[in-house]
This record gives C-alpha cells, sequence and structure tokens, in this order.
C-alpha cells in the first residue's frame, strides 16, 4: 500500500497541505559582459510585462554565460528549483535565454514539475533564419573557446619566461663564488 504522501514524493508533486509557498522568477541572461545594455533591456521589457499581466516577481535572475553552457550556476539553481517544486512560474524574453538548444527539455522540466513558463517574445524565425542563427552561436561558442586557450597559451608563456628570468639571476655568474668566502 501506498500512502498520498508516497505518490508526491515520487512524482515530485505538492501536498495540499504543503504551505511551501512558490515563486514566480524571471530569469535574464546574456552571452557577454558587454551585453549589459541587453541584459537592462530585458529586464525592462519583462517588468513591463508583469506589470500589464498583474505578475508580482518574487525574484530576479540575472546571468551572464553562453547559451551552450549549461554549467552556469545560476542556470542549475534555477532547474534545481524548478524540479523540487519550488517555482510556480518562469518569465523568460526569448526561449533560447534559457539555453541554446535544449529549450524544449527546460520546457518540459516545467510542464512536468507544475511550473508555467512565460515567454514574452515568440516570434518564429523562418528554417533558414533559425539554422544561421544556431551555426553563428556553435562558432561563436568555439572561436571564444580557442581564444581562452591563446589566452592561457600567453600567460603560461610569459609566467615561464619569467621563472627563466629569477632563476638566472638567482645562480651565480662566471668568476663569481657561490660559496660564501
Amino acid at each position: 500500500m501506498y500512502t498520498d504522501d508516497h505518490l508526491q514524493q515520487v512524482f515530485h508533486l505538492r501536498s495540499s497541505n504543503d504551505q511551501h509557498p512558490r515563486k514566480t522568477i524571471v530569469y535574464v541572461r546574456v552571452s557577454r559582459q558587454v551585453q549589459k545594455s541587453d541584459l537592462d533591456g530585458q529586464r525592462q521589457s519583462l517588468e513591463l510585462f508583469c506589470a500589464a499581466r498583474g505578475l508580482t516577481v518574487d525574484e530576479w535572475v540575472a546571468e551572464t554565460g553562453g547559451g551552450l553552457d549549461f554549467t552556469r550556476p545560476k542556470f542549475l539553481k534555477l532547474v534545481d528549483a524548478i524540479i523540487a517544486g519550488d517555482v510556480e512560474t518562469l518569465i523568460i524574453a526569448h526561449n533560447d535565454r534559457l539555453a541554446r538548444f535544449g529549450h524544449e527539455l527546460v520546457t518540459h522540466l516545467c510542464e512536468t514539475h507544475q511550473c508555467a513558463l512565460l515567454v514574452l517574445n515568440q516570434e518564429t524565425l523562418s528554417s533558414e533564419q533559425e539554422i544561421a542563427d544556431d551555426l553563428f552561436t556553435i562558432v561563436r561558442g568555439f572561436s571564444s573557446r580557442l581564444h581562452g586557450l591563446h589566452t592561457y597559451r600567453k600567460a603560461l608563456k610569459d609566467a615561464l619566461a619569467h621563472d627563466l628570468r629569477v632563476q638566472d639571476s638567482s645562480e651565480p655568474h662566471a668568476g663569481e663564488s657561490s660559496t660564501a668566502a
């Protein structure tokens, strides 16, 4: 025999006597720091959207990170909160704000955990435009990684050169004795 509590626990359902309040969260994201004004623009648009719908926002989550990066800390915390049943409504500006690819998975998580997902901009692109945008995102993501590797290599090379200079300056020069006289 299984109780209602067992079913609620297995299916991540909220008990009718559970007084834990669920939140309305707005999530905004940009890929890079230089897009900070876009982050502010998303927030302003979503503030108007929420006000027009009479929605009270409990929490604003702003994050900078690529849509291909599924290890973004605030994104992961949001997904955990959805799965835990703590989020009643999630509001985003565009489908790709949560994830550039795989927003269907996030939509599914919301649906299966009784979280309403509201998307401000529901514009549909042609298949060609969507593919071009996706390819551009992939190329930009990988080129950023290459740039990061270049920066890492340069820093490593500079550190090694510095260590060699320090080592050379501490070694005794020709004609000098390493022992004290």
